[in-house]
């Protein structure tokens, strides 16, 4: 939210407009006229409005990268760690096929929910219903593939950033059931 304050000081009067830039970092600056400060305002908004910060903010525009070279580079930097070569191997194929050539600042929030949702509803290749934990284990991957892509400059903002947790609620209970020895037991001492 961006506002325009009148400021009186011993120099005189002054407008200052206060606002956050698309890093979240707050930004103050002062207009000796009230017009002056509306049009830098507005142009702020605009600049949010249209995603091109370059001219307010003097961020850079980013070269639109797709989740296929995301994907590359993140195989090329974790592909030797164990988790990748047993579980995030075939989660990030999975990705692979469903976000292709789509362009990282293109992927929203939607898209992701479902994503979600589709594998989810996919069974698996012997036929049981996927659980929500092998969900929560793909979109966790893809979280830190979008995470990196903010690191490595790929992105500017994380669409995991915009909405509610995406993970479902794992059922982590475990059934267990009595050995003969501790019925017995267990028998034993409720009858004593």
């Amino acid at each position: 939210m961006a506002t325009i304050r009148k400021r009186v000081n011993k120099k005189g009067c002054s407008w200052q407009i206060d606002y956050y830039d698309p890093q979240g970092k707050r930004v103050m600056k002062c207009f000796k006229l009230k017009k002056d400060a509306e049009a830098y305002l507005a142009k702020v908004e605009v600049s949010k409005c249209e995603k091109s910060y370059e001219e307010i903010f003097g961020v850079k525009k980013e070269k639109t990268f797709t989740f296929l070279e995301l994907a590359e580079e993140y195989e090329k930097n974790y592909g030797n760690q164990k988790s990748y070569r047993t579980f995030k191997r075939h989660a990030v194929r999975y990705l692979r096929e469903a976000f292709g050539e789509k362009r990282l600042k293109d992927i929203s929030y939607l898209d992701l929910q479902t994503y979600r949702n589709r594998r989810k509803a996919t069974p698996l290749a012997n036929g049981k219903p996927r659980t929500d934990a092998t969900v929560n284990r793909e979109m966790a991957v893809l979280k830190h593939m979008l995470n990196k892509a903010v690191e490595w400059g790929m992105l500017e903002v994380s669409p995991f950033r915009i909405g509610a947790s995406l993970t479902f609620r794992e059922n982590n209970q475990r059934h267990r059931y009595l050995t003969e020895e501790e019925i017995e037991r267990l028998l034993l001492a409720v009858l004593t």
